[in-house]
């Protein structure tokens, strides 16, 4: 079992896409990124996503500013999310089918209750590979 903790998450200023297929996800970041620098905003942070059984994948970047978003029908903005207690994983190279697994098994194993089961991939460019960090809220 991979090394797993409880940490907390927190999102500044976050443009998050509508749902997408796992294969969009590159594209639809670099779709975003562009847009970010069309609309003269700058990224704060690295590439992140989330994953929900029901809702698929959303593509999400962090910007400078809060965003007024109008007839949008394709970004979605939040200025700020906090989730305060998360399972944690640093995850290379893995399945995430596997990872999504191990966590359901940690928060079984130390009697904590998942509470949406949504996953927030965190994505880190660590020497030209991508390293990511796994989220998921507990109580």
């Amino acid at each position: 079992m991979m090394n797993m903790k409880i940490k907390s998450l927190i999102i500044h200023n976050l443009l998050l896409t509508k749902s997408v297929d796992k294969g969009e996800i590159i594209l639809r970041a670099n779709t975003l990124k562009k847009h970010i620098i069309e609309q003269n905003f700058y990224s704060t942070g690295p590439t992140l996503y989330t994953y929900h059984k029901e809702e698929g994948y959303r593509v999400g970047a962090t910007v400078n500013t809060s965003v007024i978003l109008e007839n949008y029908n394709i970004l979605s903005f939040y200025e700020k999310i906090e989730l305060s207690k998360c399972i944690y994983a640093r995850v290379f190279g893995e399945n995430m089918d596997n990872v999504y697994q191990q966590m359901y098994e940690y928060a079984n194993k130390n009697n904590l209750k998942v509470i949406d089961n949504t996953f927030y991939h965190v994505l880190l460019d660590v020497y030209g590979e991508v390293i990511t960090d796994v989220y998921l809220q507990v109580e």
